[in-house]
C-alpha cells in the first residue's frame, strides 16, 4: 500500500487526516513485523522490505538502519541466505526467486551502497548462476519443493531491476539469455 501511494504520487494529494491514519497503520505495522525477525528466511526478507517502506513512509532513518543491521536484517539474510554459489540456501529456484525479489525491493528503497564487496558478489551470483541452470526451453529446475513451471522469463523484470540498481555487473548477456 505505502509503495503504491508512493510510486503513484498520491501522497502529496492524501488530506492530513489520511495521512496521519497512514502513518498509523505504518507504525502498526511496524510493531507487528519488527519481532517476528528471528531468523534468516525468505518471508523475512520481505518483512524487511516492508519495514523499509514503512521507514521511508515514517521518515525513520534509525528503522532503516535496524533493517539493515539487526541480527537478522539484510546484512545477515544476504551473509547467511546465499550459498556460496549464489544460490538461496533453501534450495529451490522457485524461493531463490522469491527472496530475491524482497531484497530487490528493499534495494530499491534503501539504495545498496552499504553493501560489502562480498555481498555485491553473492548478489551478482544470484543473477548470474541460476541461468547456468536453465533448460533450453527456459524452464528452471523444480529442485526441491520448487515449482516445475518457473521459467527464466518470470524473473526477467528482477533482471531489468538489477541491470539499474547493481550496473556494474553488465547483466546484458543474461538479459540476452533470458529474453
Amino acid at each position: 500500500f505505502l509503495r503504491s501511494l508512493r510510486w503513484s504520487g498520491l501522497r502529496d494529494t492524501l488530506s492530513e487526516a489520511d495521512r496521519e491514519a497512514v502513518s498509523t497503520m505504518a507504525v502498526m505495522t511496524v510493531d507487528l513485523i519488527r519481532g517476528q525477525l528471528q531468523c534468516v528466511h525468505n518471508i523475512r526478507c520481505w518483512m524487511l522490505s516492508c519495514l523499509a517502506e514503512c521507514a521511508l513512509w515514517l521518515d525513520d532513518a534509525a528503522l532503516l538502519s535496524w533493517c539493515w543491521t539487526n541480527p537478522t536484517g539484510i546484512h545477515a539474510q544476504l551473509n547467511h541466505g546465499f550459498d556460496d554459489d549464489g544460490l538461496w540456501h533453501e534450495g529451490s529456484v522457485h524461493y531463490h526467486y522469491y527472496a530475491l525479489t524482497a531484497f530487490m525491493l528493499f534495494f530499491g528503497i534503501s539504495g545498496t551502497t552499504p553493501l560489502d564487496s562480498r555481498q555485491r558478489a553473492i548478489v551478482r551470483k544470484a543473477f548470474l548462476n541460476p541461468l547456468k541452470l536453465m533448460y533450453a526451453d527456459g524452464l528452471l529446475p523444480a529442485y526441491n519443493d520448487g515449482w516445475p513451471t518457473v521459467r527464466a522469463t518470470d524473473n526477467a523484470d528482477l533482471y531489468e531491476i538489477a541491470s539499474k540498481l547493481f550496473p556494474e555487473f553488465d547483466l546484458t548477456t543474461a538479459l540476452g539469455d533470458i529474453y
